[in-house]
């Protein structure tokens, strides 16, 4: 897709806005429809994996293959879906909307109003430059992800609702115009108080969340190992009410073999348990963040767990 001006970029995005409600509608009539499938057990769970190290490649029964940008250096995008191409995976592209000045905190502080103000078209215009365009792969765009967990990892997490959805609009909004068939996951942690970030039904195609297994700490706050149910069913209940089709965004699992190999085992008999559940996606990486008293967990999977894992969504 060729490079994108300013003016074409706000011409387009006045189409797309003056046309979304026909489109909203048509969205989610498909996702009723969907949803109705699902509880019906028609809907197969979707697996794929996020593979920086790309030990996955050749894992059959991955359909799904998981980036992550800065929306500051999109210039991997185009790596990312040749690979995703050579695979025949689609491509869950996660955007990290950093500040220019990623250690400034004062850049940090009005990310939203900059972002709405129109200081970051360049970096949306760029962004969408790099998509598919129409008859091409359908790519899921994740944005501004677990903005609800102020824990000082992300500047777009810093606990204003009002500011992040209006910053989330805009930017969804903006690359409907530019690209019209992308979907957009909308993509809390799964704390407590995400509804307070849910930027409306319109301006979301698919609810995602970040689900992980740390027997280490299951026993300290349960005093027992827990399995991939417990792990998503009080953040399923966050979010059942949106209606929306869910993607476990990223997908983990770290402790011991026994723990390991149950947990994975319990993804597909655990899936039918939540009807909105389409596809689940394994981040097979160490952990960047420490977590508080665990350090930084590993949750790559050896050969055989990774075998284990793609096994899950004909099982579901």
């Amino acid at each position: 897709m060729p490079r994108l001006t300013r003016r074409h970029f706000f011409s387009a995005a006045g189409l797309v806005l003056a046309a979304g409600g026909a489109g909203v509608a048509a969205r989610l009539r498909g996702e009723v429809t969907a949803a109705a499938a699902a509880a019906q057990g028609a809907v197969p769970l979707r697996l794929g994996a996020y593979d920086p190290e790309r030990r996955l490649a050749g894992m059959s029964g991955l359909s799904v293959h998981h980036a992550f940008i800065a929306w500051n250096d999109v210039s991997t995008v185009p790596e990312e879906r040749h690979y995703a191409r050579s695979l025949g995976r689609q491509l869950l592209l996660t955007v990290e909307p950093w500040p220019r000045k990623r250690d400034s905190e004062a850049e940090r502080e009005t990310l939203f109003a900059d972002i709405t103000a129109g200081r970051y078209d360049a970096e949306i215009s760029a962004l969408c430059a790099t998509l598919p365009g129409e008859g091409e792969e359908e790519v899921l765009l994740r944005w501004g992800h677990e903005m609800e967990d102020p824990d000082g990892r992300y500047p777009w997490a810093q606990q204003d609702p009002a500011g992040f959805i209006a910053a989330y609009r805009y930017v969804v909004r903006a690359c409907r115009a530019l690209v019209p068939h992308l979907r957009f996951v909308w993509s809390p942690k799964g704390e407590s108080g995400l509804a307070r970030y849910y930027p409306g039904a319109g301006d979301v195609d698919l609810v995602g969340l970040s689900v992980f297994g740390l027997e280490a700490a299951d026993m300290d706050n349960t005093g027992s190992a827990q399995d991939f149910p417990a792990a998503l069913s009080a953040k399923y209940r966050r979010v059942v009410r949106f209606g929306k089709p869910l993607v476990i965004a990223e997908l983990g699992v770290a402790g011991g073999s026994d723990y390991r190999r149950a947990w994975l085992d319990s993804i597909a008999t655990g899936a039918r348990q939540f009807p909105l559940l389409r596809m689940a996606v394994y981040f097979d990486d160490r952990e960047s963040s420490a977590w508080t008293g665990y350090g930084t967990p590993d949750w790559r999977l050896d050969r055989e767990l990774a075998m284990q894992f793609s096994r899950q969504g004909s099982r579901a």
